[in-house]
């Protein structure tokens, strides 16, 4: 369990989802999805956001844009670009191989005097994982702010479910600052198993491995941060289909009341954006209040588990 020292926290949060979405029963139309829309929908889903005309890269963008300004975009010192998704874009050869993203956001933003790079393979943990490394290093230096940008899109025309999930294409971002208003962070855990490496192969025994490491990595997190599970105002949820959510929920004593699960129809999984989207929303509709407790919970291949615990 790593602990904040410095108060540090999230001070600005935003999300920018496509343009187009599509009904469940669009994506079967479409041949989107393998399930029955009906099964899909009993599993709490029904729309889906799909890149079309846009790039990953204009909802980073506006992601950022809603919220930078003069002032706090001075202080960035970090730039931190998420993908959950291992996407091997590169050029067969020449100098383009060299092309990078995160210092392309930074010189499109205007924050090009700070340091960048791109954080991948965490799968869906690669958020929560960008934001720990954020705050490290705001917590070992005199930096006063870190911008970390985070989004996913599959291959058009893939298909939109993966283990009984509906994925959405998003992009959001948020800014860490020392001193930080809301959101400060109490700490973060991450469980990893390297032999779940090859996905595909594993898959089933992925499955197998998911509830009981869920449960223990929630539980280690609790007592290592002293608190309970009463404790807790909000579990926020990654956005997978609510029959898991509510399977855990029975394993581990998580009262359903204390699941935020609004976006889980609304949106659906989102790979790296699904807590801040949540955050976000909880934020815009008065669900949390100052001093609320937000117990955030995902699970990334690759193989992790990762958690992070926020005063709001």
């Amino acid at each position: 369990m790593v602990k904040n020292p410095n108060s540090i926290g999230i001070s600005h949060l935003a999300y920018t989802l496509p343009k187009n979405k599509i009904s469940i029963e669009g994506l079967k139309r479409k041949k989107l999805i393998t399930s029955s829309a009906k099964t899909l929908k009993s599993f709490g889903f029904k729309n889906c956001y799909i890149l079309e005309d846009e790039k990953i890269e204009e909802l980073l963008i506006a992601s950022a844009k809603k919220m930078l300004n003069a002032e706090n975009k001075k202080d960035i010192s970090l730039l931190i670009n998420c993908q959950g998704i291992n996407a091997n874009e590169y050029p067969k050869k020449g100098l383009s191989i060299f092309k990078y993203k995160a210092p392309q956001l930074a010189e499109i933003l205007g924050i090009s005097s700070s340091s960048s790079f791109t954080l991948s393979e965490q799968g869906c943990g690669g958020l929560l994982s960008s934001i720990n490394i954020g705050r490290e290093h705001l917590a070992s230096s005199n930096s006063k702010s870190v911008l970390i940008l985070a989004g996913d899109c599959l291959p058009k025309n893939n298909n939109r479910e993966i283990m009984y999930n509906v994925i959405s294409d998003a992009g959001c971002g948020v800014l860490l600052e020392k001193n930080s208003k809301k959101n400060r962070i109490l700490g973060f855990k991450q469980l990893s198993y390297p032999y779940y490496w090859d996905t595909p192969k594993r898959e089933q025994e992925l499955i197998a491995a998911y509830f009981t490491s869920s449960k223990l990595l929630i539980e280690q997190t609790l007592k290592d941060l002293s608190i309970k599970i009463e404790d807790v105002d909000w579990f926020v949820p990654h956005n997978v289909s609510k029959r898991s959510w509510q399977m855990l929920c029975s394993i581990t004593g998580i009262p359903e009341k204390k699941l935020w699960m609004g976006n889980i129809g609304r949106v659906g999984h989102t790979i790296s954006c699904d807590h801040i989207i949540n955050i976000s929303d909880m934020e815009r509709k008065n669900a949390i209040k100052k001093g609320d407790i937000l117990f955030l919970f995902t699970f990334g291949f690759g193989a992790n588990w990762t958690a992070m615990v926020i005063e709001h």
